[in-house]
């Protein structure tokens, strides 16, 4: 410390601590960014979702009028009916099927979705911890030097004094 006033020291120290915490609050800034982008693709996909179920209910409700209108036709048609309504039901489990593997599907996407953000969960705590016991460190390497420079000041002063004396 001899050649370095102590005034600069504590300048580097306070310049690193500000720096550090510009950076901290930057990767906050960024993880937030990145989970609001990730809550838009959901609402997103959630929106699509609801437009393919309305077209569906749309579809099921055009073909429920053609039925009633080919019934008021009856007579011979009705053969035909029960035969495009025999191919419809066959449509309409072959869409359940795909509607049921879909579901699947976005379970398991769902399921990968949680998994990816308990481990970012995880990262964030380790971050935290991590930025914590360096503030720690940090504060208690400060301390440290301060007490001895003080002793050290201290120390200097009663040298002075019984030279004095």
């Amino acid at each position: 410390f001899g050649l370095f006033p102590v005034n600069t020291i504590s300048y580097h120290g306070i310049k690193e601590e500000e720096e550090e915490e510009e950076e901290e609050g930057e990767e906050e800034e960024e993880e937030e960014e990145e989970e609001e982008e990730e809550e838009e693709e959901e609402e997103e996909e959630e929106e699509e979702e609801e437009e393919e179920e309305e077209e569906e209910e749309e579809e099921e409700e055009e073909e429920e009028e053609e039925e009633e209108e080919e019934e008021e036709r009856g007579g011979e048609e009705e053969e035909e009916e029960e035969e495009e309504e025999e191919e419809e039901e066959e449509e309409e489990e072959e869409e359940e099927e795909e509607e049921e593997e879909e579901e699947e599907e976005e379970e398991e996407e769902e399921e990968e979705e949680k998994k990816k953000k308990k481990k970012k969960k995880k990262k964030r705590k380790r971050r935290r911890r991590r930025r914590r016991r360096r503030r720690r460190r940090r504060r208690r390497r400060r301390r440290r030097r301060r007490e001895e420079e003080e002793e050290e000041e201290k120390k200097k002063k009663k040298k002075k004094r019984n030279y004095i004396n």
